[in-house]
Order: structure tokens, then C-alpha cells, then sequence
């Protein structure tokens, strides 16, 4: 009896080691004013793991898309395109720009889809393109509907809201 248990404690040991540390997803964020005015906004989310609604509408910060990612709070894409077809995409590289204390890092995927940080500094883990998950939000007038990008291990988390 003492060797199956100590089995299954190895066992879950190993499972849990092999857990992606977080998972990055693209979201569009449709607002609908009051008056009926709509507006589109991408952004890239970085979460622990799968999020439940309240994780992306309160505990998770957002980085929107742009075109340069150098200052804080921004995410850059080469290879994201019409959100449709997402899973179709050739990301070949995706920068994030936290503005917090996550940092600032970019995948390439011509580095294996490596966590590499900004400065030049050692690599922080490994992603695998992933787009399995999906999730479908709405608080009032808004509706965010995000897919995941990449699975990654990491000693990094997610980029928690402030």
C-alpha cells in the first residue's frame, strides 16, 4: 500500500511539473456606448490559465496592439490578422510590454517560440502555439471574446491587474 501511494504522489509531482505556467490569448473587445457607438479594440492577455469570465473582466490587465511595443502597457504581433482565422495565423513574433513588474519580452518563431527578454537577458521558458481555448465575456454594454495564442512554461504567471 505504502508503494502505490508514494507512486501516485511522484505521479501527480510529475503532471503538475509539466503545467504550463501561463497562457497568452488575443481578445477584440467590442464597446457599445450608450448612444449606440461601437468600438473594436485588440489586445493581448496573459493569464495563469484558463480564465473564467471574472479573470478577464477584473483580474488580469490587458496590453493593447500596436504597431510599436516599446512602451509599457502595449503588445506587437507580426502574423496576427483578421480575428476570424486565428488559428491559421503565422505569428512569427509577439512582443509584450507589461506595465508592471512582469517585463518585457518577445517570442519568435524562429527561436523555437522562446520567452526572450528585452534586455538580453537569459531566456525566461518555452511556448507552444496553441489556439484550443476560447472565451466569451459580456458586462453591460461590452463584449470581449478572446482565443489562445500560445501555452507556456515559465517562471513567469500572468500579468495581473493592479
Amino acid at each position: 500500500m505504502k508503494l502505490c501511494s508514494v507512486l501516485s504522489s511522484v505521479t501527480a509531482c510529475l503532471i503538475a511539473g509539466v503545467a504550463a505556467d501561463f497562457q497568452i490569448y488575443y481578445e477584440q473587445q467590442l464597446i457599445v456606448s450608450p448612444t449606440g457607438d461601437e468600438n473594436t479594440i485588440s489586445n493581448i492577455r496573459v493569464f495563469d490559465g484558463p480564465p473564467s469570465c471574472d479573470d478577464v473582466n477584473l483580474n488580469y490587465a490587458s496590453l493593447s496592439i500596436v504597431g510599436d511595443a516599446s512602451s509599457a502597457g502595449y503588445a506587437r504581433c507580426d502574423g496576427c490578422g483578421d480575428y476570424a482565422d486565428v488559428a491559421t495565423w503565422d505569428i512569427s513574433e509577439l512582443e509584450m510590454n507589461a506595465a508592471n513588474d512582469w517585463g518585457h519580452y518577445t517570442i519568435y518563431e524562429n527561436a523555437g517560440y522562446q520567452l526572450t527578454p528585452a534586455d538580453g537577458g537569459p531566456l525566461q521558458g518555452s511556448c507552444t502555439r496553441d489556439n484550443g481555448n476560447t472565451y466569451d465575456c459580456t458586462t453591460g454594454l461590452d463584449n470581449t471574446h478572446g482565443t489562445r495564442l500560445f501555452v507556456c512554461s515559465s517562471p513567469k504567471g500572468g500579468i495581473h491587474a493592479k
